[in-house]
C-alpha cells in the first residue's frame, strides 16, 4: 500500500515519514510498487497517484476509498471516507473538509483490462475510477483531476473534473467527453492543458493532446498530436511552451523520444536539444519513459522511475 509518507517529506509541519523498502522485483507484468512501515501520517487505504500544492493544503489523488489516521488499524473507528481525492493540512497533516466524490462505472469483462489501474467489482465485473494527476490553477483557488473516472458528485465527469478548493464546488464548465485516459495537466491563467491516452475530445480527434479554455470550458484548437502515451506536461516560466513528456517517439510528426516542447498558441514543435531519450529498440521491444516534469526558473528536469530515465519492456508497461 503507498501511503502518504511522500507529502511527509514534500510540506513542512508534517512528521518525517519512516523507513519504506521498495518492490524492486514484482511478478511479470506486474508494476513496482512501495511498501511501508507504520507512519506518522494519515494513510489510504490505497495508491496516491498524485500530489498538489495550493498554499496551506497538500492534495493527494488516487485510487483509494477512505483515509485513517496514524496508529490506527484499517476500519477505525476515526477512518474517513474518501473517494480518491484527499486534502490535508501542511501545519498539521490532519485532514480538510476537502472531498470530491470522485467514481467510475462497473462493468463486464472477462478479464481486467488494466491491472493495476482499474479494479476488481464482483465476479467478472471492474471498475476504472483512479485519479491519476492533479493540477491547480496559478493562483491555486481551482483543482484539476485528470484520471480514468466518469463521474464526479454524480454528475458526468469523463476523464476530467475541476474543483473549487475553497467551497468544494464541482466547476460545471469543464465537463467535456473524452475517450481515455487524462494523465498529464498543465494550467495557465486561460487554459488548461492535458495530455494522456485519448484520441479523441468532445467527438473531435485529439491524439493524446488537448486544451481547453479555462473561463469557459470550451474545447481549443490547439491540437498537436503524440504516437504514444503522454504522461506529464508542464508549462514554461513565460507560459509560451508546453513541454510534454511520455512514451512517444513522434510529436507532430516530428521524430522525438520521450520530452518535446511546442507552443502553447498553435501546437506546433519547437527546438527541442537536451541529451535524447533512448527510443524505442524495436528488436527487443523495450523503450524509455519520462514520468514526470519540473520546471525550476527557466529549466525543466524529468524524473523517471530512477534517477535517470529507465527502460521498460512492453510485458511490464502496456504501450498504448
Amino acid at each position: 500500500m503507498l501511503v502518504l509518507a511522500v507529502a511527509a517529506v514534500l510540506v513542512a509541519g508534517i512528521g518525517a515519514a519512516g523507513p519504506v523498502a521498495a518492490d524492486t522485483a514484482p511478478p511479470a507484468g506486474t508494476l513496482e510498487t512501495a511498501t511501508a512501515d507504520p507512519q506518522p501520517t494519515w494513510q489510504t487505504d490505497g495508491i496516491v497517484w498524485a500530489l498538489a500544492r495550493s498554499g496551506s493544503t497538500v492534495i493527494a489523488g488516487g485510487d483509494f476509498g477512505s483515509i485513517r489516521p496514524p496508529g490506527t488499524s484499517v476500519g477505525d473507528s476515526h477512518q474517513q471516507v474518501r473517494h480518491g481525492v484527499a486534502a490535508f493540512d501542511i501545519a498539521t497533516g490532519n485532514p480538510t473538509a476537502f472531498q470530491p466524490d470522485i467514481g467510475g462505472t462497473p462493468f463486464a469483462a472477462a478479464s481486467n483490462p488494466s491491472p493495476g489501474e482499474c479494479d476488481a467489482a464482483g465476479t467478472g465485473t471492474y471498475v476504472c475510477k483512479e485519479v491519476l494527476r492533479v493540477k491547480t490553477s496559478p493562483d491555486g483557488k481551482t483543482i484539476y483531476l485528470g484520471g480514468d473516472f466518469d463521474h464526479a458528485e454524480g454528475q458526468v465527469r469523463q476523464k476530467l473534473a475541476a474543483y473549487d478548493l475553497a467551497t468544494g464546488a464541482l466547476v460545471t464548465n469543464l465537463a467535456p467527453s473524452i475517450n481515455s485516459r487524462v494523465r498529464a495537466i498543465a494550467v495557465s491563467n486561460t487554459t488548461v492543458y492535458i495530455g494522456g491516452d485519448f484520441t479523441s475530445v468532445n467527438g473531435q480527434p485529439r491524439t493524446r493532446l488537448a486544451a481547453f479554455d479555462r473561463a469557459t470550458g470550451a474545447l481549443l484548437p490547439w491540437a498537436p498530436t503524440a504516437d504514444h502515451t503522454v504522461y506529464t506536461m508542464a508549462l514554461s516560466t513565460d507560459g509560451s511552451h508546453v513541454i510534454v513528456g511520455g512514451v512517444f517517439d513522434h510529436i507532430n510528426s516530428t521524430t522525438i523520444n520521450g520530452i518535446a516542447t511546442v507552443d502553447a498558441t498553435s501546437g506546433a514543435t519547437m527546438p527541442w536539444s537536451s541529451r535524447p531519450v533512448p527510443p524505442r529498440n524495436t528488436a527487443a521491444d523495450t523503450y524509455s519513459t519520462v514520468w514526470d516534469l519540473v520546471v525550476d526558473g527557466k529549466t525543466p528536469s524529468t524524473r523517471a522511475r530512477t534517477a535517470t530515465v529507465r527502460t521498460f519492456s512492453t510485458a511490464a508497461l502496456p504501450r498504448t
